[in-house]
């Protein structure tokens, strides 16, 4: 079965091809998540820091530090080091590469190469039991590493991405039988041997329309504002538009902009365009002025006149309707897959595209209601469940909204005991429940943090401190 000719059909027909499953939400329980005040966090100002670091909190305890040895090199030669990957994980990693540290102290050492040459990873994901890592490599390559980081899986991507490098999402079970990525609005299911056994489609956006246009390609301003955003001409070959598509999208993509709403828009509309200009069935239909082509408009953005008794209506706008999938999350059974939307909605489903939940988080905050707020990742703890959005954590408890906290601007990482709050020289602690721990704020940027035994590491250029977190007290 061609499931990469049935998607494409898919982009054209708005048909439901055999092989791509809908949710199904019959039987969905639909839970609101409340709109918040905006809470802006503060990086640490110059000044305010006698010593080293300033600890707020009765629950975290200073142990030791350690300088960096003048003379120290921890690798042997310049590649992409396991410090890099893990600066996007998810999970506070329980090593570092180069610092052994426990309660008693800090040592320093030479590692050996972990044999990483490319020049960007784009995603990661690790396993909270720091059991395996799942990486893709900017080729589109996507492996599977086992804990002593030695490849056990490799797939490339690249006939799966319709033809552009953007893949947002990866993740995979507890038990490692199944493993997801996610192109736009659609989630690829894998068993242990990197084979698609699924693919899952979420519904569309509200307030889009399918409608038939019958304009001829000079008309089409669609096209014309398609081709402005990649700066390409009518005439440019199909390899000239590919190399334009990328060339804005390294420029523009958000994890290269530090996550910001702006470059997210940008990069949304760069696809979209590129997806348009791309689609070799899509300009045939265009040149025949008398044949349909379907496409989704938001009825927001259509402007209706009349002309005599003539009745037009022109859409603005290049959106297509779909809900690009931002962030995933798989429960404890392994049996639950969280999909995480654009749009602040989130589904529950079971692997047979069955939704329990749909949770729906509110657009920005009471001071910007109209801001996106989409959702990156989604964490299950017992009865909790944490739903990390670009304003906020939401944490709910058997679904049931309990807390909130916010993470504008500033990194989220997940431990066994909680969750951490990172800014470039502040980490906030939180437990589970979203009660605050403690507030560590340095003189100078945190390079790298690693958790075990109630041990955190904080590595400084120059320096390494190690704390201990005291739940009980």
């Amino acid at each position: 079965m061609d499931l990469e000719r049935q998607i494409k059909i898919s982009k054209v027909n708005f048909n439901n091809p055999k092989g791509i499953i809908e949710i199904n939400l019959t039987n969905a329980v639909r839970i609101s998540l409340p709109a918040l005040s905006f809470v802006r966090q503060n990086n640490v100002e110059e000044g305010k820091i006698n010593g080293d670091f300033k600890l707020e909190s009765t629950n975290i305890i200073f142990l030791n530090v350690a300088a960096r040895p003048k003379t120290f090199k921890p690798y042997k030669r310049k590649q992409l080091k396991l410090l890099e990957i893990f600066k996007n994980a998810t999970f506070i990693p329980n090593i570092h590469p180069y610092l052994n540290f426990n309660s008693e102290g800090i040592d320093y050492s030479q590692v050996e190469d972990n044999g990483f040459e490319a020049e960007w990873i784009p995603n990661i994901q690790d396993s909270e039991r720091g059991d395996g890592l799942l990486l893709l490599e900017n080729n589109l390559n996507l492996i599977y590493f086992d804990e002593n980081y030695r490849i056990c899986k490799k797939l490339n991507l690249n006939d799966y991405s319709k033809g552009y490098q953007y893949i947002r999402c990866l993740d995979f079970t507890p038990d490692l039988t199944n493993f997801v990525f996610t192109v736009i609005d659609k989630l690829y299911l894998l068993n242990r041997d990197f084979e698609i056994l699924k693919i899952f489609e979420v519904p569309h956006e509200d307030g889009f329309e399918k409608v038939v246009s019958s304009m001829k390609q000079s008309e089409n301003e669609i096209v014309r504002r398609s081709r402005e955003l990649l700066d390409v001409k009518a005439d440019s070959t199909p390899e000239e538009v590919k190399q334009a598509f990328r060339k804005k999208l390294m420029q523009f993509h958000p994890d290269k902009n530090d996550g910001s709403i702006e470059f997210e828009e940008k990069t949304k509309a760069l696809i979209k365009a590129y997806e348009l200009l791309s689609e070799s069935d899509f300009n045939t239909a265009l040149e025949d002025s008398d044949k349909e082509v379907f496409t989704w408009v938001n009825k927001k953005n259509v402007i209706t006149t009349t002309v005599g008794n003539i009745k037009i209506e022109m859409y603005l706008g290049l959106d297509t309707g779909e809900d690009w999938i931002y962030g995933v999350g798989i429960s404890k059974s392994s049996e639950q897959i969280y999909l995480g939307c654009y749009s602040g909605k989130l589904y529950k489903i079971d692997k047979r595209g069955n939704a329990s939940h749909v949770y729906i988080v509110p657009k920005g905050n009471i001071d910007n209601p109209m801001r996106s707020n989409p959702i990156y990742k989604v964490i299950e703890r017992e009865s909790l469940l944490h739903i990390y959005t670009y304003e906020y954590v939401y944490i709910l408890d058997n679904n049931t909204y309990i807390n909130y906290i916010p993470c504008q601007l500033g990194r989220v990482m997940w431990f066994s005991e909680g969750f951490i709050v990172m800014l470039d020289k502040k980490i906030s602690v939180y437990s589970n429940r979203g009660e605050l721990f403690g507030i560590i704020s340095f003189k100078t940027p945190i390079k790298y943090i690693a958790y075990r035994n109630n041990i955190f590491l904080v590595e400084l250029t120059a320096k390494s401190f190690i704390f201990e977190i005291n739940k009980h007290q």
